[in-house]
C-alpha cells in the first residue's frame, strides 16, 4: 500500500503555547482511579483507570496543562497521494473532530520494565468536519472541487502503542514518551465533499454522483489516506501524555510497591 505524504500544521488546541508545559512534579488529580503495580489484575484495574482519566480529559485537567479536547481543533492536514488506483491532493483546513468523549477502552497493558504501553480502544462515531479542496483521480474518474467536508469513521477501533524512556529528575524517576503509533480500523466509513464539479467547468449534478461512488468505494480511499488523519490524531495523544508523565513520577501513576 502505497503511503501518502502528508504535511500537518499548527497541531490542535490543547497543545497551543498558552498553555505551557511545567517541568515541576505534580500528582494526579485526586478524583483519578489509580492501579497498584502489585496488583495480580494490575491490567485489568488499568483499562477502567485509563477510561475514567479519558474521560475527565475530555472534558480539560488545568492542573496538567490539558484543555478540553471534544470538540478537537486542528488547523490543516495536507494529503499528497500520487500512486495506485487512488490519486488526490487534498488540503483540509479549519477541521474539527468530535465524538472523542464516547471511547472506550478494550484493553490496556502496560510493561513497566520496557516502559511500553498498549491499548485498543472503541469510538462509536469520530466525525471530521473541515474546508476543502481537492483535486486528482479516483480509479478513473477525475475529481475536483472545493467546499465543506466531513468524514464520520464509525465503530472505530483503535491501537494504540507507546515508548517510553526513564528519566530521572530530582530523585524522582519519568517517562519521557519516545514513540507512539496508532492504528484506525473503522466499521464504516461515511464520506461528504459538498462543491465537487461546481466551478462551471462542468455539471455539479456530477458532484452527487461523485459523492456516491467514492463512498462505494470508501475502504478503498481511507486505506491511501486514513494515515494522515492517524498522524494527526497521534500529535494530539502524543502531547497530552508527555504532559502527563512529564509532571507526575512514574511511582504515583503505577503506585509502585504498594496496594492503591
Amino acid at each position: 500500500m502505497a503511503r501518502p505524504e502528508w504535511l500537518l500544521v499548527a497541531v490542535a488546541a490543547m497543545v497551543l503555547s498558552t498553555v505551557p508545559t511545567a517541568q515541576a512534579a505534580s500528582k494526579l488529580p485526586s478524583n483519578f482511579k489509580r492501579c497498584a503495580a502489585a496488583d495480580p489484575k494490575f491490567n485489568e484495574c488499568l483499562r477502567g483507570a485509563v477510561e475514567d482519566a479519558f474521560h475527565k480529559m475530555v472534558n480539560g485537567v488545568p492542573s496538567l496543562g490539558v484543555l478540553p479536547v471534544d470538540p478537537l481543533k486542528v488547523d490543516r492536514i495536507k494529503i499528497n497521494q500520487g500512486g495506485g488506483s487512488v490519486s488526490l491532493n487534498m488540503d483540509l483546513r479549519n477541521i474539527t473532530i468530535t465524538g472523542l468523549a464516547d471511547t472506550k477502552m478494550l484493553n490496556y497493558s502496560a510493561n513497566l520494565a520496557d516502559a511500553t504501553l498498549d491499548t485498543a480502544s472503541l469510538t462509536r462515531s469520530l466525525r471530521l468536519e473541515f474546508d476543502h479542496v481537492i483535486t486528482g483521480r479516483l480509479l478513473l474518474l477525475p475529481i475536483r472541487g472545493a467546499g465543506p467536508g466531513s468524514i464520520t469513521l464509525t465503530q472505530l477501533l483503535t491501537g494504540h502503542k507507546l515508548k517510553f524512556v526513564p528519566k530521572m529528575k530530582k530523585d524522582n524517576l519519568y517517562w519521557n514518551i519516545q514513540d507512539y503509533y496508532v492504528k484506525f480500523v473503522p466499521k464504516n466509513i461515511s464520506i461528504d465533499f459538498q462543491g465537487l464539479f461546481s466551478d462551471g467547468r462542468g455539471d455539479a449534478n456530477l458532484g452527487e454522483q461523485l459523492n456516491r461512488f467514492m463512498n462505494q468505494n470508501a475502504f478503498l480511499i481511507f486505506e491511501e489516506i486514513g494515515s494522515a488523519f492517524e498522524e494527526a490524531f497521534s500529535g494530539v495523544v502524543k502531547e497530552v501524555t508527555h504532559r502527563v508523565f512529564s509532571r507526575v513520577p512514574i511511582a504515583d501513576i503505577f503506585v509502585l510497591g504498594k496496594k492503591a
